[in-house]
């Protein structure tokens, strides 16, 4: 008995990946589609024609709080970059992580696009 049960232990990781990366994709993209949709265009930007993208990394903890938000990826015009830094701030909170992926923090980063359509 004792093979078998060896086997079905080696046998049941190999679907657990799968499934978790699964889920933190799904997570993940539904985070990064709520921020954008959080986001906000500054009026004197839009004003200057100012477009462009902004690269956020932030940490989401366990129960869902966005805390260390930093940029790594600056536009070149400030006021994109503050406002990209500001909608991250404004989100403070996404639904917790899915304790299927038995994390306690994930670091995530994030692009959000400045554009104007003419």
């Amino acid at each position: 008995a004792a093979p078998s049960e060896l086997s079905e232990v080696k046998s049941a990781p190999a679907h657990a990946p799968v499934v978790s990366q699964d889920l933190k994709q799904i997570y993940l993209s539904e985070l990064r589609a709520y921020i954008d949709r959080s986001k906000t265009y500054p009026i004197q930007a839009r004003r200057l024609g100012q477009t462009g993208r902004v690269q956020v990394s932030f940490t989401v903890t366990a129960e869902g709080h966005i805390i260390d938000a930093k940029l790594i990826g600056p536009s070149p015009f400030q006021r994109l970059n503050e406002a990209a830094l500001a909608t991250v701030a404004d989100v403070r909170r996404f639904r917790p992580i899915p304790p299927e992926l038995g994390v306690a923090k994930l670091t995530v980063d994030v692009p959000l696009e400045y554009k104007l359509n003419r």
